[in-house]
């Protein structure tokens, strides 16, 4: 009996732990057409719209100026992407990862592209 008693409290505190702000809870934060401007490394700023649509639960889809992405929400509502290899052909492969913040009515998108040796990190700051 002690022991179906310990293990219902021990389930009852993995439940009530467990609990707290679901990740697709913040999904429509990111949804939508924003609008900005993205700065590589330096190089001027150029206009670019990322589209981002929810594909399912705390996943979601992001195109970005013509690249399709797909990124995940934790539990604390970060989006993160998920690693993506572009082939470019003649060019050989782009590794792009990255992450987004909302900051009051701003996305930010911070973009790590790698391909041959080479790093550049570009950030897009929108509105939608």
């Amino acid at each position: 009996m002690r022991y179906i008693i310990s293990t219902l409290a021990v389930c009852s505190l993995l439940v009530l732990f467990s609990c707290g702000k679901e990740s697709g809870d913040c999904s429509a934060d990111y949804v939508g057409s924003w609008s900005g401007a993205i700065n590589c490394s330096g190089t001027p700023a150029d206009s670019i719209t990322v589209n981002i649509s929810e594909l399912m639960g705390d996943t979601l889809s992001i195109n970005s100026n013509g690249e399709s992405l797909t990124g995940v929400l934790d539990s604390d509502c970060n989006l993160t992407l998920i690693p993506t290899e572009l082939d470019l052909s003649i060019f050989g492969t782009i590794t792009i990862t990255g992450s987004f913040e909302l900051r009051g009515d701003e996305l930010i998108f911070m973009q790590m592209r790698a391909a041959g040796g080479t790093e550049e990190t570009c950030t897009f700051v929108g509105l939608q």
